[in-house]
């Protein structure tokens, strides 16, 4: 069973716009759609996984910083979010960008309209599963169609303080965590094929779930900085080049070690089956 967590609940947009609100107190729109350029170990799922040519849709987008990051990338991608006001105020920053309010439970595009998915940190947050989420992706999507999911990962330490008890019902419903094998029996079951699993984000599940280490990890992040200005031009001409830097073998090493015993997130890369083909 995948863990339940309890905080407060998620599944309201007033939760969200009000989340979002908070976040953009800490920091501008730009500077966060920054801090999402310079993350190059997610964008690079996105740049091996996602197609080139066709419309990409990313169900409960938020503030919207893939889509900004994506389309500079040039990906015809465009969001979806059901904070409304969360959407207002990414359309008056940036109008330009495609995003506007949906229903991630009842999405306004065709069947088999849409060459990518994208979901990120949205179908743990509803008490009932992710199963209605998932076929509604299924629907839009083409066949053989790119679905590119995130969940909370049940990792090996939650288990362990699952194990102890540590997990208490205090307060509502927040969200799910799930193990590899759970996942990959929804997403099965909606008709998807997995064809690539990555756990993420370690720094984060320490700091949630080894509470002492919380200020510590603050600490190692700030010291990390963020650009403010990142410069597309030239990341562009370093990956024609060839001399985009590659992390050493021994920080990989460790950084893959630490996602897959203590990574805060799973990120499911799936294929849609062809229709007739769901039950393989």
């Amino acid at each position: 069973m995948p863990l339940k967590m309890f905080s407060q609940r998620a599944d309201s947009s007033e939760f969200w716009e009000e989340h979002w609100e908070t976040t953009l107190t800490k920091v501008s729109l730009q500077e966060y759609y920054n801090q999402h350029f310079l993350n190059k170990r997610m964008l690079s799922f996105f740049e091996k996984y996602l197609p080139k040519k066709g419309r990409i849709v990313e169900g409960g987008c938020g503030l919207a910083p893939w889509v900004y990051v994506l389309r500079k990338e040039g990906y015809e991608v465009e969001g979806i979010d059901y904070a409304e006001k969360t959407v207002e105020v990414v359309k008056k920053h940036f109008p330009e960008l495609p995003v506007k309010v949906g229903d991630v439970f009842n999405l306004e595009y065709p069947d088999n309209s849409v060459s990518g998915y994208i979901s990120l940190g949205v179908v743990e947050h509803f008490e009932e599963g992710p199963q209605r989420i998932l076929k509604e992706a299924r629907r839009i999507l083409k066949d053989e169609g790119v679905f590119i999911c995130s969940v909370p990962y049940f990792n090996p330490l939650r288990k362990l303080k699952h194990k102890l008890g540590f997990y208490k019902k205090e307060g509502e419903f927040y969200q799910y965590a799930f193990t590899k094998g759970e996942m990959e029996k929804y997403l099965s079951e909606a008709g998807f094929k997995v064809i690539a699993v990555y756990y993420f984000d370690p720094l984060k599940g320490l700091k949630d779930e080894v509470k002492f280490l919380k200020p510590l990890i603050e600490i190692f992040r700030k010291s990390r900085g963020v650009s403010k200005k990142p410069d597309f031009e030239k990341r562009e001409n370093e990956k024609n080049l060839g001399l985009k830097k590659m992390l050493s073998w021994f920080k990989n090493l460790i950084y893959l070690n630490l996602s897959f015993f203590v990574g805060h997130m799973m990120l499911m890369i799936c294929e849609a089956r062809k229709k007739g083909l769901e039950s393989e």
